[in-house]
């Protein structure tokens, strides 16, 4: 079965660098550039198995984005794995992992590919 990842990614070359290198990877991957537009597909029944989510992200941001979607069951199925800069994290859930940017790309590997 393949995995599936959705990136939530304002910045357009990064969106685009990690989709291409989890596609060649194996992975079924959808983006987004906003929280809003990932949590519309969502809504539409997108269901990934993992969801790789910015912070600072312009129109909704990915902290509200991740409320709001726990908050309608939305995510009960994924995990959540935050790529931002900042430090703390914006005091995220327990069940959120965090990968500080910039970070390598065998980290991010490590984190997604089955064990």
């Amino acid at each position: 079965m393949q995995l599936s990842i959705l990136i939530v990614e304002d910045d357009f070359n990064i969106r685009t660098a990690l989709e291409e290198i989890l596609e060649e990877e194996g992975f079924a991957v959808q983006t987004a550039d906003n929280g809003a537009q990932a949590l519309q597909l969502l809504r539409d029944g997108l269901r990934p198995d993992i969801v790789l989510l910015d912070l600072m992200m312009p129109v909704m941001d990915g902290a509200t984005f991740l409320e709001t979607a726990r908050e309608h069951g939305l995510l009960s199925e994924s995990r959540v794995i935050v790529t931002s800069a900042l430090g703390d994290a914006c005091n995220l859930p327990m069940s959120t992992e965090v990968l500080r940017k910039p970070f390598p790309i065998d980290a991010l590997l490590t984190r997604v590919l089955p064990t």
